[in-house]
């Protein structure tokens, strides 16, 4: 199996030719990023793959939705703080999450509860990430997709750097 790619896509085209450097004036946009397999990649975007009219085609469509769903259930499990076991401490907010889910998508905490797993801890403290933009890192980890404007995109990708998130 191939890696993971982030594909960013911006709603103008003067922010797809540079999406990190800011116009003037600053003017809300809306950046998707989604998250998708080198194959996918390659084949094009996945809805245009699953539209393809061949044998595989439903069960391709049946696979792609459930894997949506089973993504957003784990999400919504840990905004209501459902069969969680970590909690991330950002600022003094507090994110609870699902160890397996993180060290699954991010090779840093993927190292890190590798590391705890002898240790109780239950609790990690990030500083250099902000609240909001742990919210957004943990949407894109838990479902693959997260939506930004355009002045917090930056600051996203530099977080994501930090947490050892490859992005393509």
């Amino acid at each position: 199996m191939g890696g993971i790619l982030t594909k960013c896509r911006c709603t103008s085209a003067e922010e797809q030719a540079n999406p990190l450097e800011p116009l003037e004036p600053i003017e809300p946009c809306n950046v998707e990023i989604s998250v998708v397999s080198e194959e996918e990649n390659n084949i094009g975007d996945v809805n245009s793959r699953t539209k393809q009219e061949n044998s595989e085609g439903a069960e391709d469509t049946e696979k792609v939705l459930y894997q949506h769903f089973l993504l957003e259930t784990l999400n919504r499990f840990r905004q209501d703080s459902l069969f969680t076991d970590f909690t991330i401490k950002v600022n003094s907010k507090e994110f609870p999450i699902h160890k397996n889910v993180l060290a699954a998508s991010c090779g840093f905490f993927k190292e890190l509860f590798g590391k705890s797993e002898s240790s109780p801890a239950i609790c990690y403290e990030l500083v250099k990430i902000e609240p909001g933009i742990m919210e957004s890192i943990l949407t894109l980890l838990y479902t693959g997709i997260c939506k930004l404007d355009h002045q917090t995109s930056a600051v996203m990708l530099q977080s994501l750097e930090i947490l050892g998130y490859q992005i393509y």
